[in-house]
């Protein structure tokens, strides 16, 4: 409950009377701000049900009930004891402000009559001080006296202002009596009202927890669901790396075999190349021993000799063919060679782009596990 008080203090004639001050008392409005509707009335989350919808209205009458403003005047009424300073505490005033200023006047001239009074007094702060002290030191406490007097006149003054308020409050007249007996109807209406929007926000509560709990459940499932599924990729993913590592591991031994294959074949070919070259020094010698003997024999076989070159030709013609066709084998297995070199790159670029894709669907699964 909200009072809205505004007091209305209408300023006294000097030539009103002097010993009571009429004071319209304060406009007193009763109000309570109860909102349009309670707070916790918009976390539903389930259909309403008969008896919500009724509770809503009533609760409609009720804000629309509150929301006026009912505004009276209460009966107006005089405090009878004006605060004024008693006569003869203003007399005792004016004679401490009389004494005060003969003193004064009474001590600078005393001062001043001294012989070397300024110098001794400029000489010496003590001295200065003394004086400063015994000049003003009765004043102090005649000013004290008076001060004390006022403080006493004052408490009396304003105890019995409030006690003559009290009173008014405590015993007063019908009109008063009724306008008391309507503010706590009033209340006793407004504190109904309060109770009844609590125990609609108590429902509203107990309706957004009930349903807190169904949503924290559901998420607790969907959490499980969520835990059971990444469980599961990184199982695969796991599986997924060691066929990977295997099936590098065995790119890597064909490597090695291929290697090993290609070496074997180099020395292959250099051995043939070696047996070639120790043929044709073979042969050279036998062409020499053959030359020696052709010279050293007859003209008479010069036939035969005919046919030996001509047989030799054919030996030495066959012998070339063979070297070329060792030849284009040894090309032909350095093409094929070739060609396995650059699918083995090939296939080594693709596992580097799986490792890398392997990669980075790991830490994408790392970053949802720990999300």
């Amino acid at each position: 409950m909200t009072l809205n008080v505004s007091p209305i203090v209408e300023p006294i004639d000097s030539e009103s009377a002097p010993d009571a001050v009429s004071i319209h008392p304060p406009r007193a409005t009763p109000h309570i701000f109860m909102g349009s509707k309670p707070v916790l009335k918009n976390w539903k989350m389930f259909g309403e049900a008969p008896q919500d919808s009724h509770d809503d209205e009533s609760e409609i009458l009720a804000d629309l009930k509150a929301e006026q403003i009912i505004s009276r005047n209460v009966s107006d009424r005089s405090i009878r004891a004006r605060p004024v300073t008693p006569y003869w505490l203003q007399i005792g005033q004016a004679l401490a402000v009389f004494v005060t200023v003969a003193w004064l006047t009474y001590a600078t001239i005393y001062i001043l009559a001294l012989p070397n009074s300024i110098k001794t007094i400029t000489s010496s702060p003590l001295t200065l001080g003394g004086i400063v002290a015994s000049v003003l030191a009765p004043i102090a406490m005649l000013w004290l006296c008076l001060a004390t007097w006022q403080r006493r006149s004052d408490a009396h003054i304003y105890a019995q202002a409030l006690r003559e308020e009290l009173r008014s409050l405590f015993f007063p007249n019908a009109d008063q009596s009724n306008l008391i007996s309507d503010d706590i109807r009033d209340l006793m209406k407004q504190a109904t009202e309060m109770s009844a929007a609590s125990r609609g926000s108590i429902k509203a509560i107990q309706r957004a927890r009930t349903g807190l709990r169904a949503e924290i459940r559901d998420f607790a499932g969907v959490s499980q669901k969520a835990e059971f599924h990444i469980d599961r990729l990184s199982e695969s993913l796991a599986k997924r790396a060691e066929e990977l590592l295997s099936l590098t591991e065995t790119i890597e031994a064909q490597t090695e075999n291929i290697s090993t294959k290609a070496q074997r074949g180099v020395d292959t070919w250099e051995n043939i190349s070696a047996e070639i070259s120790e043929l044709g020094e073979e042969i050279n010698q036998i062409f020499e021993s053959g030359a020696d003997k052709l010279q050293s024999s007859s003209d008479g076989a010069v036939e035969r000799v005919k046919t030996i070159e001509t047989s030799m030709a054919e030996a030495v013609e066959n012998l070339s063919s063979k070297i070329s066709g060792v030849a284009t084998q040894v090309d032909d297995t350095r093409h094929s060679l070739d060609e396995q070199a650059t699918r083995l790159i090939g296939v080594s670029d693709s596992i580097h782009s799986g490792v890398s894709r392997l990669e980075n669907s790991l830490s994408d699964a790392e970053q949802i596990y720990g999300a």
